[in-house]
Formats: structure tokens, sequence, C-alpha cells
């Protein structure tokens, strides 16, 4: 009885960890070529230019609008299963936007939680398709427990 007790829990527990940390984690240096905090960037992913803003100041349980802008060789192009997932280094859990299209700029708003530990730095992973190859990015941006 005691073994089926411990086998019960052991599976619990395993099926418990797989839930609570399900989401992606994607941690970068934390270098200002990645940083789209402090300015709008354009990151060079496999020869495609993406140009991307969000909007400041940031703020826990408001909306970020992020927008980027894709080109090669210097002339626009169209994406196809565009993404954008956040997440923290503590896992915070399954953030994920697609990209809309909005005249040339692909768009996604998202509104992200405080950590209650104190952690103000996301990071975000663009995802996306171009003729058919899979191509991705990320980035990190800040959101400050207090005002600034």
């Amino acid at each position: 009885m005691r073994k089926l007790i411990l086998l019960l829990t052991a599976v619990m527990l395993t099926c418990t960890m797989s839930v609570v940390f399900a989401a992606e984690r994607f941690v970068i240096p934390l270098d200002a070529e990645n940083d789209l905090y402090t300015s709008d960037k354009t990151f060079n992913v496999d020869g495609i230019e993406i140009a991307a803003t969000m909007s400041r100041p940031t703020a826990a349980f408001q909306p970020i609008n992020f927008a980027f802008t894709f080109s090669q060789n210097g002339n626009p192009v169209e994406i196809e299963n565009g993404k954008i997932r956040f997440n923290m280094k503590m896992d915070m859990g399954e953030y994920a936007y697609d990209l809309t299209k909005d005249g040339v700029p692909y768009i996604a708003t998202a509104v992200l939680p405080k950590c209650m530990m104190g952690g103000e730095l996301w990071f975000g992973k663009l995802t996306f398709s171009l003729k058919g190859a899979e191509h991705s990015k990320v980035f990190f941006f800040k959101i400050p427990n207090k005002k600034e």
C-alpha cells in the first residue's frame, strides 16, 4: 500500500511539474543589441531585417504594443505564422500572441503581469516563417516595478 501511495504521489508531482513549467524560456545576453526597452531596434535574422518598435513606458497589466516590419535586400517581405511569446527568467506561464498585419507593420498587443518576486526583465521571442523557413529572434525589455 505504501509503495502504491508513493507511486501515485510521484505521478501526480510529475504531471503537476509538467503543467507548471510548460512555458518556453529564452534567456539571452543582456546587451544593447537585444534591448528593445531603451530604443527601437533593427534586428538581422538570417538576412532578414526586422525593424522592431514597442510602446513606452511599460507597465504591468497594461497593453504594450509591438510592431515589426520585415524586409530583405531593402524590399518589404510578407511573413507567415508570425507569433510573439513572452516569459521571464522565472517561468511566468504561457503568454503568446499572433502577429496581425496592420498596413505595413505586423503588430501584437500584449498584457503582461507583474512579477511578485520583483523581476523586471521580460524576454520576447518573435517567430515567423518566410518562404517555408522558420526564423526567430529573442529580445528583452523591462516592466518596472515602480513608476519611473
